[in-house]
């Protein structure tokens, strides 16, 4: 078996710090400080990062919370553009998930709290963000949300107003799979910031909060999603 490789080897960083400073070390402690490097060489990947919950299910027509926001996916479509906002070429189209999103706080909210919390489906062949498409901490494209009734912007979202909305990505041309992994993201509230400079704000924070599957149809001859 191949010995395992020490990036870091702690003892010989020792020695060099005991030569600065005219220090030795017994034959004892230097067994000690080989043994601590070789532990630490040893111990996997990961050991010591904490456990994460099991995202909750997500699926048609429930409703879940997502900082502000209740949501609740309706229906999810390949279509053949998003107005001006996605106008694919090359055989590309876009992938749109309707849903139900109510604000139920008493202040308008923006809607990247919930765009930023959507993270691509890895398994829906999105295309590769460009210049004008946002990404997140991994570089995945946020999708654009519009309402499902006209096109236009809702942000922000009024208290207690709930808006049919479509959340779209580009998708490559290709693709003819008949089912997606929707994941929503935990988003937190933050009462004070790290750093003090800026308190009381919703942060998405990249751990799953739902997960699920749901069929695709397939709508690039049809005229629109259902509004």
């Amino acid at each position: 078996m191949t010995a395992p490789r020490i990036l870091f080897d702690p003892a010989k960083g020792a020695r060099h710090a005991r030569r600065r400073a005219g220090i030795q070390l017994s034959p004892g402690q230097r067994s000690a400080a080989a043994g601590a490097a070789l532990a630490l060489a040893l111990v996997p990947t990961g050991a010591y990062q904490r456990d994460e919950p099991e995202p909750e299910p997500l699926v048609t027509g429930e409703t879940v919370l997502v900082g502000p926001f209740e949501v609740t996916i309706r229906q999810v479509a390949v279509i053949p553009e998003l107005g001006y906002l996605i106008e694919p070429e090359g055989g590309n189209r876009v992938l749109a998930v309707v849903a139900d999103v109510t604000n139920t706080s008493d202040v308008p909210e923006g809607s990247a709290t919930l765009t930023d919390a959507m993270p691509a489906p890895a398994d829906g062949a999105v295309a590769p963000p460009d210049t004008f498409t946002r990404v997140d901490e991994e570089d995945r494209p946020v999708p654009w949300l519009v309402r499902a009734v006209d096109g236009t912007d809702p942000s922000p979202f009024s208290p207690g107003l709930t808006h049919r909305v479509v959340l779209a990505w580009e998708q490559e041309a290709g693709w003819d799979g008949s089912t997606i992994t929707l994941e929503i993201d935990v988003v937190e509230w933050i009462e004070e910031g790290a750093l003090r400079l800026d308190n009381e704000f919703w942060l998405e924070t990249g751990d799953g909060a739902y997960s699920g599957v749901f069929p695709v149809e397939d709508l690039t001859q049809d005229a629109e999603v259902r509004s």
